[in-house]
C-alpha cells in the first residue's frame, strides 16, 4: 500500500513502515497504523505499508507463540521481511514518483525489532526510525547468531532514532538500549 501526499507531485522521499506483532495475528489488512503515522504522508512523504509474509491477508492469523516458538520461526520471518524491505526499495525505484536515493525505514515494536536487522542488511535505507523497540532479550532470538540483534548493530551505518518509554515493559529501558 503507498500513500501519497494528496495536490503534490512528486518525486516523494518514502517511508517504508513496519507494523507491530498484531500484524502477526489479523488475516485482514488494517489500516489503524494509519492514524499513527498520517504526519508522514502531510510531511510531504509517500508511506509505503507493504503486507509482509506471514502478516495480514499474506498469512496472519497466527499467535505470537507460534512466532516466538523456535529460533527458526523467528528467523525465517526476520530473513523475509528484510528480502520484501529490499524487494519494496526494487519497486519504489521502478516509480517515477518516488525519490528512491531517500528512502527511511520506519518500525513500530515488532517493526523497530526487525528494523535493527533491515538496516544492517539493507544499505539502501539512508535513516531509521525506531518506535517503541529495542534488544529483542527472548532466549530464540539471542541463542540464534542469525537473529541475534548484537551481530548485526554495529553494521548499521546510517543515522537512526530510537523512540521508547522509561516504562515499556516489552522492551524495558535497561535491557534494551543500554
Amino acid at each position: 500500500h503507498v500513500y501519497l501526499p494528496e495536490g503534490k507531485t512528486g518525486p516523494f522521499p518514502a517511508v517504508i513502515f513496519f507494523p507491530g506483532m498484531d500484524c502477526l495475528m489479523n488475516k485482514e489488512y488494517n489500516t489503524t497504523y494509519l492514524d499513527a503515522v498520517d504526519f508522514v504522508v502531510q510531511s510531504g512523504r509517500a508511506l509505503v505499508f507493504p503486507e509482509y509474509k506471514g502478516t495480514y491477508t499474506r498469512g496472519g492469523g497466527k499467535t505470537i507463540a507460534t512466532f516466538l516458538s523456535s529460533p527458526q520461526g523467528a528467523r525465517d520471518f526476520l530473513t523475509g521481511a528484510i528480502k520484501e524491505v529490499g524487494r519494496t526499495i526494487d519497486y519504489l525505484s521502478e516509480r517515477p514518483d518516488m525519490d528512491t536515493p531517500k528512502v527511511c525505514y520506519m518500525g513500530l515494536s515488532l517493526g523497530a525489532g526487525a528494523g535493527q536487522y533491515a538496516l544492517a542488511v539493507e544499505k539502501r535505507l539512508t535513516t531509521g526510525i525506531l518506535i517503541s523497540g529495542g534488544l529483542r532479550a527472548s532466549k530464540n532470538f539471542i541463542s540464534n547468531p542469525a537473529t541475534n540483534a548484537t551481530n548485526f548493530l554495529p553494521r548499521i551505518t546510517q543515522p537512526v532514532i530510537l523512540i521508547s518509554g522509561k516504562y515499556d515493559y516489552t522492551f524495558p529501558v535497561e535491557s534494551s538500549q543500554k
